[in-house]
Parts: C-alpha cells; structure tokens; sequence
C-alpha cells in the first residue's frame, strides 16, 4: 500500500529528530513542546504508539512493490515497532538529566537510536522499493 510509505517516512523523521533533541536542544527547539506533551499525555502517546504498531504491521502484509507480498519491508517495520516502543517509554523522567556534550557523541544513547531512526529513514526515501530483509 502507497499510502503507508509517507506515513513511515514520517514517523522515521519525527522519532529521529526526538533521539536527536536530547543533544541538540537549541536547534531542534521546535519539537521541545511536542516532547512535553507526550511527557505529560498518556492517551496521546497510547495513540501514538498503537498507530506505529499498525503502521507496522500493515507494512508487513503490504509492502511496496516490487517487494515480495509478506515481510516486504521487514527493516523498515521493526525499526517502527522499535521507535513505538521508543514513544512509549518517553514518560520516564529520569530522561531529563542534561547530557553533557564531551565530543564522543557516539556514547550518547540517545544519539545512537537518533542514528539508527535517520538511516533508516534516508534508505526508505532513496530506495522505496528496495526489499529490506
């Protein structure tokens, strides 16, 4: 199905530049007041999770074509069933600790994950119909 490739795309982005606020807070200040919001709102981040997961799952049985018709885009799919959980786990406060930038920013965890959700991302916009398994 077409129409669950932007809404991947999208969900890849977002949870990318979430992982990535944690380092870079001045320029990503935009997303600062959506961070609260699934800090404070658990129905809103039940939706959103549940939403991923059926992003996801349909993903699976419906893959872009020429992809085979199950398991089409296997990466993609548990890389979002990994960003819903990634959502889901956001109410923690002890994530609010101000990370000290040191230089080695691969130590970063949340960086890491940042990383993982971008590159993802960037191989799902260049290559769309290239079979992830």
């Amino acid at each position: 199905m077409i129409q669950l490739y932007p809404l991947s795309l999208a969900v890849l982005a977002t949870v990318a530049l979430l992982s990535f606020l944690e380092v870079y807070k001045v320029e990503l200040s935009f997303l600062l007041r959506f961070k609260q919001l699934l800090r404070k709102h658990e129905r809103t981040r039940q939706i959103i999770f549940y939403s991923i997961l059926l992003i996801s799952t349909l993903m699976l049985f419906f893959p872009l074509y020429p992809g085979p018709r199950i398991l089409g885009d296997l990466i993609p799919s548990l890389i979002l069933i990994y960003a819903a959980f990634f959502i889901r786990k956001m109410d923690d406060e002890s994530d609010d600790v101000e990370v000290i930038i040191t230089g080695d920013l691969l130590s970063n965890s949340y960086f890491r994950k940042g990383l993982v959700f971008s590159i993802c991302f960037f191989l799902h916009l260049l290559f769309p119909s290239f079979i992830m398994i």
